[in-house]
């Protein structure tokens, strides 16, 4: 009768640590990752209304106080700097409204889309859809400008005073979590 012959089973050693290596590299890089990606997610939406013009006549032109407010926002949003540069402008279709809008549009070299009265809440979806990544400036009737920070920021703000005109609403919408309203004046 033949003895049975001893066989030995070699426990592979480095695996573990091989496998336990690669799955701690690819968790830190989903988490690079997944930070980078929401980091860089954040659209700035700043809603301003437009500059003075008299009261007198239906759609006014801008008067000459206006006319110079307007000039400021141009030159205050019209380079870019360290917060970015402005890719989109809007304007509703008032007459004060894209005067107000011309001068920044011209400084930047990009035309004003003008949003026609109804389509206020559109335009909330187009903001945070397809100017991601980017700066939009909406200027507006001192009516329209509550419902589209509501819109955007799921938050509510009380309307601006009749006569208010330097007032910037500045919306930071990030693809992950809640939006925030910073409030300034010019």
């Amino acid at each position: 009768m033949v003895a049975p012959g001893i066989t030995r089973h070699r426990k592979p050693f480095l695996a573990p640590l091989i496998l336990g290596f690669a799955l701690v590299a690819g968790a830190v890089a989903l988490v690079a990752a997944f930070i980078e990606y929401a980091g860089s997610g954040v659209s700035v939406v700043v809603i301003v209304r437009h500059a003075e013009a008299p009261g007198t006549i239906a759609d006014p032109p801008l008067s000459e106080a206006g006319e110079l407010r307007a000039q400021r926002l141009a030159r205050m949003f019209g380079d870019s700097g360290a917060a970015g540069q402005v890719t989109a402008v809007f304007a509703t279709a008032d007459r004060p409204s894209q005067q107000t809008a011309t001068p920044l549009a011209a400084r930047l070299g990009v035309p004003v889309t003008i949003v026609r009265g109804g389509a206020v809440d559109g335009l909330g979806q187009t903001l945070r859809h397809r100017y991601d990544h980017g700066i939009a400036v909406v200027v507006m009737a001192r009516d329209s400008i509550a419902r589209l920070v509501g819109a955007l920021a799921d938050t509510s703000i009380a309307d601006t005073p009749e006569s208010e005109y330097g007032v910037i609403y500045v919306l930071s919408l990030p693809r992950f979590g809640k939006a925030s309203v910073v409030t300034l004046s010019y």
